[in-house]
């Protein structure tokens, strides 16, 4: 169980973090 909500802790912030970078890299061309 306790692995299970580690994988979503680890999979939300790295979703925001991919969504953040596409946006700069949208941003700065």
């Amino acid at each position: 169980m306790s692995g299970a909500t580690g994988e979503r802790e680890i999979l939300l912030p790295g979703r925001l973090f991919h969504a953040l970078r596409l946006w700069l890299a949208r941003s700065l061309s």
